[in-house]
């Protein structure tokens, strides 16, 4: 185990006891392409993608967790959850919000494979399973709400250690942020055409950023601003971080009630005050 901040533990994949008996994939050892594929060099990682992977802790706060024990088991589940993608973890790292605000990063195909995360290839060709860097996040972030204020400043730690690794990550999107979710890709390729990393998730991309923990994170603007209350089919979750702001329709009266539930704050907004939070150039407005 390797203690990268105050706030990030890593675990490689020794640390969570992978399965030897599943060879490593995406790299010149992986089994389904005699000769493999090359290492792929640092500076060919462009795209920063976020995942979520829909397992859930077994206790009241499911996409929290609490124990290594309960890492690890997580981590074998998920060498074997896709059997169509192969006996691997897809994602590069896999990342784990811990109940004391810190997040534990797991070794999936790590910094040099191929992944098997991100269908698709962009205008030059490039796949994105190679010219991206994919971190899942532990956990179901479409059906259970979620405030990531806690952990921003360890979510934060997290990408400053990425874009020291990969000096380019970041600077293609195909959102409006450096940092985009899985179904941001949806127009390269149908398997993209999901609700992943989930709604709770999603709608809090624009406060990550790819450079290390700054004063304040904890205390970006992260809120549920409504035109009208109860009305849930003209409220929006307007979040705004360093890079910009993003709005999130809400698309259900449950999800209305679970980010009450959850504590964002509620605010009655007119479409003037709302202009002066979503300021950042081409984001749509009310």
């Amino acid at each position: 185990m390797l203690q990268l901040s105050s706030r990030v533990l890593y675990l490689s994949r020794t640390d969570w006891g992978a399965d030897p008996a599943y060879p490593r994939l995406g790299g010149l050892d992986d089994p389904r392409n005699p000769g493999g594929w090359v290492f792929i060099p640092h500076e060919n990682r462009l795209y920063n993608i976020k995942h979520h992977t829909v397992g859930i802790d077994n206790d009241t706060s499911k996409n929290v967790w609490e124990t290594l024990a309960e890492i690890k088991f997580m981590m074998r589940r998920l060498q074997l959850i896709r059997p169509d993608l192969g006996a691997d973890v897809p994602y590069n790292f896999v990342k784990f919000l811990m109940e004391d605000g810190s997040v534990t990063v797991c070794e999936g195909r790590g910094y040099d494979r191929a992944g098997a995360h991100t269908a698709g290839v962009d205008a030059a060709g490039r796949y994105f399973n190679i010219a991206g860097i994919a971190t899942s996040y532990a956990g179901n972030f479409e059906d259970y709400a979620i405030s990531l204020a806690p952990w921003m400043p360890a979510i934060n730690d997290w990408n400053g250690h990425l874009k020291q690794q990969f000096l380019k990550l970041g600077t293609l999107s195909v959102c409006r942020q450096s940092t985009c979710g899985h179904k941001d890709f949806a127009p390269f390729h149908p398997l993209n055409r999901t609700a992943c990393p989930g709604f709770y998730l999603y709608s809090q991309l624009p406060l990550i950023h790819l450079d290390a923990a700054q004063p304040g994170d904890e205390d970006m603007v992260v809120g549920q601003f409504a035109k009208s209350v109860p009305d849930w089919d003209k409220s929006y979750v307007v979040t705004v971080g360093k890079e910009g702001a993003r709005k999130t329709w809400v698309s259900s009266p449950a999800e209305h009630e679970s980010l009450v539930a959850a504590g964002y704050p509620v605010r009655l907004m007119d479409v003037e005050q709302l202009r002066k939070i979503i300021s950042s150039p081409g984001t749509p407005e009310p």
